[in-house]
């Protein structure tokens, strides 16, 4: 029988299967369980390419077999400190060894991986060391593209990683993250001014290059999370609008571009500035999944990662927005706004016990319309030994959104 051609969308499978593994095993690598697989020595084996159920032909197939490898490994060592494995997901020491890995698989073992340990990244850390005898090497024979490109998606790994310590935690070290986003994010500015830079973009490529930039600004958007921070949204306009609308037919990033963009000003104003991202290992794992940096093409482009998974960051969230709220203190009778528009009732006053009524609860909502359609808005307060009709304070609380349209 002759070999059917692979589906199209095989890769996004295939990177669904790795993001549930991890989801399975989120956090607990550490643990000592039995299993009929090996998940951690067969997703080492897929990892450095060597499984052999991947091959076809005499090769083995590390497109398919890389990006969900790494992710399992990451999500199931996530905030176990395991520096065995921090290690195993290190980036290679020379440039030798550099060129013999798939430069777009850089990224991700050093979000997981920088995440997964305790201490602050600030990816300096994971600079190359060039020895003394490979210089002659990159002079003559070094792959410059492969080269330019693990050293920007390096790059991006390790500040996503760190926007992901960051995230909607209101630290004092937030603007100290942003400004070193910023930094980075500026590598790939068209005006940049640093001819080193633009070298690396040149040998990296468009589509690379648009990629790495992209994911910074979403770092940045993930840090000043409803926010609203200014120079957050000013650099995703300018990524936004940095080319003329008549060529973006022609581009195939450009979809993936307007995206993040548009993902990037959503961020800072999540749920009208009131929600954050939560910190757990499951909204974190959710955030890795919802970002994972990889592009599509169009709306219906499918092929290496299913579009649908982009909004999962949803379950990640909650509401964070604390506002101070005066009372309204009026005397009674007073004619009351509808209660719709209202979330509590206060009466009393002086030696006058004080009644709430919190309408945000049915049964003490109820109580309130009961006395003030069949009791004909008379209530009973006590006091010392006998029951008065009226109350000499009103307390109401206005909902929030009231307070907006002031």
């Amino acid at each position: 029988m002759p070999e059917e051609e692979p589906a199209a969308d095989r890769p996004a499978y295939k990177l669904s299967a790795g993001f549930s593994v991890g989801l399975i095993c989120l956090g607990l690598g550490n643990l000592k369980y039995k299993l009929e697989i090996d998940l951690y020595n067969r997703s080492f084996k897929m990892y450095y390419m060597s499984f052999l159920l991947t091959q076809e032909g005499p090769n083995v197939n590390v497109h398919l077999t890389g990006h969900p490898a790494t992710i399992a490994l990451g999500l199931m060592y996530l905030r176990t400190g395991n520096k065995a494995i921090a290690r195993e997901l290190a980036l290679p020491e020379t440039i030798t060894l550099l060129e013999a890995i798939r430069p777009d698989l850089a990224q991700v073992p050093l979000i997981v991986r920088d995440y997964m340990k305790a201490s602050l990244k600030w990816g300096e850390d994971d600079d190359i060391i060039v020895t003394e005898p490979e210089n002659n090497y990159w002079d003559e024979i070094v792959d410059r593209e492969t080269i330019a490109q693990v050293f920007v998606y390096a790059i991006t790994g390790a500040c996503f990683a760190l926007a992901l310590k960051y995230v909607s935690t209101g630290s004092v070290e937030n603007d100290r993250v942003l400004s070193l986003l910023t930094d980075y994010i500026n590598i790939f500015l068209p005006d940049n001014p640093r001819r080193t830079h633009q070298r690396v973009c040149e040998y990296a490529g468009l589509n690379v290059s648009s990629l790495c930039s992209d994911m910074l600004l979403i770092s940045m958007a993930l840090v000043m999370t409803s926010y609203g921070d200014m120079s957050t949204i000013q650099m995703a306009r300018l990524f936004r609008m940095k080319e003329q609308m008549a060529s973006w037919v022609r581009s195939p990033r450009k979809h993936h571009e307007q995206c993040e963009a548009h993902r990037a000003l959503a961020l800072m104003f999540l749920g009208k500035g009131r929600y954050a991202f939560k910190r757990d290992n499951l909204s974190i794992a959710l955030l890795i999944i919802s970002f994972y940096p990889i592009i599509n093409h169009n709306v219906a482009d499918n092929r290496l990662y299913h579009q649908p998974l982009r909004f999962m960051w949803v379950r990640a969230v909650e509401p964070r927005l604390l506002v101070p709220n005066e009372p309204i203190i009026c005397h009674a009778p007073f004619l009351l706004p509808s209660l719709d528009d209202l979330s509590a009732i206060e009466v009393g006053g002086a030696s006058l016990e004080t009644v709430r009524f919190d309408l945000t609860k049915e049964d003490r909502r109820k109580e309130l319309e009961s006395a003030l359609n069949q009791g004909y808005g008379r209530l009973q307060l006590s006091t010392t030994g006998m029951l008065v009709y009226f109350a000499l304070k009103w307390c109401i609380l206005i909902r929030l959104r009231l307070l907006y349209l002031q």
